[in-house]
């Protein structure tokens, strides 16, 4: 509505940011549904809003930015492999969350399964290229496109393209490495 519509100066989300509470409102199910706001543990908060709990923007808080105009690059979003077989189940019918898609290309154990891969961007057209192959060219439709490809290790990248042909933003994703390590560091020694 908002690309369709100039009027619509605003949008009201609920929620902005994720909460402690109403636990699984937001999470999708796989196979049987356990409940809308009766997730066992470790589900602990709502799972529904553009922000996760720490502040980290998420896919829907990056498709939100794509569609208000403020995001300019592509977005690449992927659904896990091991829930491409099965039944999803969206919270509320997709009132709070319409996709499971994630800001990750890292799926060890999963090679050669297809999943799906989600680009929300500005534009007309967007291309996906997984380790230098082209998965051709795709029209977005309300700024996204979907693309089923095989899992395999490297670089994912999005390109978007104007009404013109002209190249807007590209952006990637790449796998983890197996020597990929974290680290903590205390922002102070004492208090």
């Amino acid at each position: 509505m908002v690309m369709d519509h100039s009027y619509v100066i605003g949008d009201f989300l609920w929620s902005g940011w994720d909460y402690l509470g109403e636990c699984g409102t937001g999470i999708t199910d796989y196979g049987q549904n356990s409940g809308f706001y009766t997730k066992p543990y470790p589900a602990i908060v709502a799972g529904c809003g553009l922000f996760d709990i720490t502040g980290i923007r998420d896919t829907l808080g990056y498709y939100t930015t794509v569609v208000w105009g403020t995001y300019t690059k592509p977005f690449i979003a992927v659904r896990h492999p091991k829930h491409m077989r099965e039944k999803t189940i969206y919270p509320m019918g997709a009132k709070y969350r319409n996709t499971d898609a994630i800001n990750c290309w890292s799926f060890p154990g999963f090679e050669g399964q297809k999943t799906e891969v989600q680009i929300f961007s500005a534009g007309e057209s967007v291309e996906l290229h997984l380790n230098g192959k082209s998965f051709g060219k795709m029209r977005l439709r309300k700024a996204i496109a979907k693309f089923l490809v095989p899992y395999e290790p490297g670089r994912l990248e999005a390109i978007s393209y104007d009404l013109a042909g002209n190249l807007i933003g590209r952006n990637l994703l790449l796998s983890a490495s197996s020597n990929t390590q974290k680290t903590a560091v205390p922002e102070k020694e004492s208090i």
